[in-house]
């Protein structure tokens, strides 16, 4: 009877150490999930993340991956930090469009210079080319009218000297020669043709007609 009765005490004792052991276990696992999900001691979860990460249902204790661009999981120095950053960039690119806009006026009134540059070149150009047009007519005019003064010479001269001095310049410039032919009276002309050496006549003749 009392061997019996020891034998269910003993029983009962293992069942309560299995137990309790059991019990110790749990606790201990789900003190160690706690502390890797948590990551609160000493960064364990990321500690363990290595290890974990590639372990089938075991990387399910890993602690979530935070983004690290969220503000809301940002602690107080990072927002001051973050806050400090943000403010120095907002101060570069106000002086940044501060420098632009400047720059831009600067532009605008180098292209006002410029245009008003431009007005004045075309300005001189323009007068440049008038001045050009009447030297040509004033030199123009005064060949005509050495033209005219040197017909009228050679017209009131003897037409046997006329023809002599005229074929002494054909040699030289048979254009003049021409020139002054054209311009003479008819009459005048056929004197001086008639004193002409017939090859100088012949020349002259050619050439009065092109």
């Amino acid at each position: 009877m009392e061997a019996a009765k020891d034998n269910e005490e003993k029983k009962s004792s293992k069942g309560i150490i299995i137990v309790a052991v059991l019990l110790a276990l749990a606790i201990a696992v789900g003190t160690w999930i706690y502390l890797i999900k948590s990551n609160r001691f000493f960064g364990l979860g990321e500690l363990m993340r290595p290890h974990l990460k590639d372990t089938p249902i075991l990387c399910m204790l890993l602690p979530e991956v935070k983004d690290e661009s969220d503000p809301t999981l940002f602690d107080r120095e990072t927002l001051n930090q973050k806050y400090t950053e943000l403010l120095n960039e907002n101060i570069d690119l106000h002086k940044r469009v501060t420098e632009l806009e400047q720059n831009a006026a600067d532009y605008t009134e180098l292209e006002k210079k410029y245009k008003i540059v431009v007005n004045e070149v075309e300005n001189l150009t323009k007068e440049l080319a008038k001045k050009q047009e009447a030297e040509k007519v004033t030199e123009d005019t005064s060949e005509e009218e050495k033209l005219k003064n040197l017909v009228k010479v050679y017209e009131s001269m003897e037409a046997a000297d006329a023809a002599k001095i005229l074929e002494g310049m054909g040699e030289l410039n048979i254009s003049l020669v021409v020139d002054i032919c054209k311009a003479m009276k008819t009459a005048k002309f056929s004197e001086l043709m008639a004193e002409f050496d017939t090859d100088f006549a012949a020349i002259l003749s050619e050439r009065m007609v092109q």
